[in-house]
């Protein structure tokens, strides 16, 4: 609503004092705290005394014997805002990994628990949890990784079931795990795309019996494609 001649305005001969909205108003006689200082002034530098309370902050109740200790505490040390130069002491990532532990539940008690209905990836995370990390293998008895990897042994699962149970779980290097895969897979009938030949496999992407059937197949999908190309580049030319 606009201004209009003839209101008067809702604050008219009223104090700071009488404002319902200030919580018990300003009482009389109160010095402001900007008395005596001239130009700008920047409340935190000059302007404050040390017997003087602020409420700016988030540490305003404490005390001032709370907030020196605090400042020499922090001196030499980089500032929160910036999270690449923080870094919490070994300490501290202490307590807080305990911290959590206290207050996340865990186990049936989560709400996110599906009991034996989990998937391949949440079942081998909890046994991780529960054994901690592989690192030797049952099979071939090897206990050192590798050159040039950083993670080489895994947690296998024996009868292939996948349950929730640690005892159905096997410590094995990347290559004793591969082959034991291998032997579970299901002996799948495959159609060849260029001779119709049927052939026995375990692998479910393979599609041509031989490397002739897919160097034929690929030449020519290549020359199609070529084809396409220039017939849509003479089109645009036109």
């Amino acid at each position: 609503m606009r201004f209009q001649k003839g209101i008067s305005p809702w604050n008219k001969g009223k104090n700071k004092t009488d404002d319902k909205r200030i919580k018990g108003g300003v009482p009389k006689g109160t010095i402001p705290w900007n008395k005596g200082t001239k130009g700008i002034v920047r409340p935190n530098k000059g302007s404050f005394k040390k017997e003087h309370r602020t409420n700016i902050g988030r540490h305003f109740n404490r005390s001032l014997e709370a907030n020196e200790a605090q400042s020499i505490r922090m001196t030499g040390q980089p500032r929160r805002g910036n999270p690449t130069k923080w870094k919490h002491t070994p300490e501290t990532i202490e307590k807080i990994r305990q911290l959590t532990i206290l207050t996340t539940p865990r186990g049936e008690k989560n709400y996110l628990w599906k009991g034996d209905k989990v998937g391949y990836g949440a079942l081998h995370s909890w046994v991780r949890n529960q054994m901690g990390k592989a690192d030797h293998c049952d099979d071939c008895g090897l206990h050192k990784i590798p050159k040039g990897m950083k993670t080489y042994f895994e947690w296998s699962n024996i009868s292939g079931k996948y349950k929730r149970d640690i005892k159905d779980f096997k410590q094995r290097c990347k290559k004793c795990h591969e082959t034991l895969d291998r032997g579970r897979r299901k002996i799948l009938i495959s159609k060849c795309r260029v001779c119709n030949l049927k052939t026995k496999t375990k692998n479910p992407l393979k599609i041509y019996c031989s490397k002739k059937c897919s160097t034929i197949f690929y030449s020519k999908r290549n020359k199609n494609i070529c084809k396409n190309g220039l017939k849509n580049k003479k089109q645009k030319s036109r």
